[in-house]
């Protein structure tokens, strides 16, 4: 900034003072799965994210963490209460930077007698209706763990049909710092376990590659 004086003239300028903007709150919370002693949310990933505070509370329940996924389960909780979560978005690896909270509840469905959980489905290959046939709809990458890790981080990922996959690690430079995986595989759900041992501290962009799609998550190496 710089003043303009009416003779024409022209001041010099002030100092520079940096500032950070906040990033935007997640997005489209959602309640996925919720049983009688556990959820499952997830939220719609906010651009420029660096980590997600999440916090739920409920009767003698209290818990604040942090994740870098956009999902997580809620365990430990009791039937039929009902559960209030927030999260927000932090920006900076500072977390001196963060969105404002955003706000879903839940409630937990009574349990059944028995011990079984509602919707849950007990048949196997030896009722009158046969196994559940398990079909995979997309390629998914799902939240590598544990994360953060510091030895070896455990990627799951989910293909629909027969694929060429390739899974790599980046760092945020760009630079592919490990070729995890590159081969054909047929439809199923599978793991891959990486060695994170050596790299620097900090965060990492996973990138799964099919002939169709791409998908990404990070992790967070200590």
């Amino acid at each position: 900034m710089r003043a303009n004086f009416p003779s024409g003239a022209q001041g010099v300028f002030s100092d520079v003072i940096p500032f950070s903007t906040p990033c935007g709150a997640p997005a489209n919370l959602t309640n996925d799965n919720v049983a009688p002693t556990s959820a499952t949310v997830s939220w719609t990933a906010s651009p420029c994210a660096y980590l997600y505070n999440v916090i739920i509370t409920g009767p003698g329940l209290y818990k604040n963490f942090w994740t870098a996924g956009t999902t997580t389960t809620f365990s430990n909780l009791q039937p039929s209460t009902t559960y209030l979560w927030r999260i927000r978005t932090i920006c900076t690896s500072s977390g001196s930077v963060a969105s404002g909270f955003v706000t879903k509840s839940f409630t937990t469905p009574a349990a059944l007698p028995g011990g079984h959980e509602t919707g849950n489905d007990d048949r196997d290959a030896a009722s009158p209706e046969g196994p559940l046939e398990v079909k995979y709809e997309e390629v998914t990458l799902r939240i590598p763990y544990p994360n953060p890790s510091y030895d070896f981080v455990t990627i799951p990922y989910i293909l629909p049909e027969k694929d060429v996959v390739r899974i790599e690690l980046f760092d945020l430079t760009g630079e592919i710092v490990r070729s995890i995986l590159s081969v054909e595989k047929d439809a199923g759900a599978y793991s891959e376990q990486v060695d994170v041992r050596g790299l620097t501290p900090g965060v990492y962009m996973v990138y799964l590659h099919t002939n169709r799609t791409a998908r990404c998550q990070r992790i967070i190496v200590l």
